[in-house]
Order: C-alpha cells, then structure tokens, then sequence
C-alpha cells in the first residue's frame, strides 16, 4: 500500500492500492523504464516496458525488504545564561567539570562553588567521628537539603540531619550534573533555610 511508481524521463507516476495495484495513465507509445520505491524496501526498477497504441501494458514486480540507514543525528541543547523564570540563584555543576576537580566525591566539588563556605575544620559530632563543617549563604548544614534525581535523601540515622553523607556515597561516574540552590528556592523545597543540592 503506497508505493511509488514513477516512470523515469516523465512526470507521471501512481501509487499503489491495498491490493498492490496501479494505474499510469496518458502514457504515448514507446519504450519506458519503471521505478518503484516504498520507506523499509530496496527500490525497484523495471526497464525495457513497451507500450502500445490503445493498449494496456501490465507490469509485474515484487519489492525486497530493506533496512533504512539514516546518517548520525546529534542532538544538543544549551541552557541560556540567564533563566528569566527562575528568580533562585542556581549553578550547575557538569560531570566534565566534576572530573577535572581534584576531589574524592561529589559533596567535595560543591564546596567549590559560589556561596559555599568549607571551614575545612573536622569537628566531633554527638557520638560519632568528626566532620568537616561547611555553610552555605551563613546558613549551617543542618538548613542544607539534599537530593538525589528531585528525591530528598533522609539520614540512616533517625532524628538527625542528613549533610550530604547520602550523597557523597555516591560515585562520581553515575553523576551527570550537580544542581546548586543557593537562595530563593521555591516553595517545592520545604524545610530548607540555607541551600538545595539536587
């Protein structure tokens, strides 16, 4: 069904009905050669057609399968320097960038980032070993909420903040960009005073 017929050194030509018919009509008489040509088929060609004065000629012809190259398709898409639609201060962080960085995890390439703060100092927390503390826009780590794929990550310890340990289990191959929230962040992100890192 809908196969192009054309009939080559003219500009007339058919198409093919259900049942795989098709009719060229105003044709003079003389010799022609047939092209058939359908999208997952090889093209047909037919040569040598004589047609006749008040004559009907009937071609027959079947069509192969064939697979459908296409060149390479790249497609790419850059986000405009500025986002007149977002009013929160948000960087990116791009997994290029994140292996150029001398850096063991994630969580340490953000400190890196505009707003971070990262004393560098490791403190004793409540029963358990030290950390090292950080604060974004002069908000502590326990206002710093943490995401990954837009789903909030929660501490494996109950009753106390996750600061990032969630995220900083991850490896840095899976990661493919980093998001920054440092201020203004709507009001999707509960529960956060300082930052948002998805």
């Amino acid at each position: 069904v809908g196969v192009n017929v054309v009939v080559e050194g003219t500009v007339l030509g058919g198409t093919t009905d259900e049942d795989g018919l098709f009719v060229i009509l105003q044709l003079r008489p003389g010799h022609y050669a047939l092209e058939a040509m359908y999208i997952g088929y090889a093209d047909m060609r037919v040569e040598n057609i004589r047609v006749l004065v008040d004559h009907t000629t009937r071609i027959d012809f079947s069509m192969s399968q064939k697979a459908v190259e296409g060149s390479e398709v790249i497609v790419t898409a850059e986000r405009p320097v500025v986002q007149k639609d977002i009013t929160s201060s948000v960087q990116f962080v791009g997994a290029q960038e994140l292996e150029q960085l001398p850096i063991i995890d994630a969580k340490e390439g953000l400190f890196l980032q505009t707003g971070v703060l990262f004393d560098g100092l490791t403190l004793q927390g409540r029963g358990g070993k030290g950390e090292a503390r950080y604060a974004i826009r002069g908000g502590g780590q326990e206002e710093v909420k943490w995401y990954i794929d837009g789903v909030r990550t929660a501490s494996q310890v109950q009753g106390v903040a996750d600061r990032g340990g969630s995220f900083t289990s991850v490896n840095l191959n899976a990661i493919e960009e980093v998001q920054v929230i440092t201020g203004g962040f709507n009001a999707e992100y509960g529960e956060a005073q300082s930052g948002i890192i998805n």
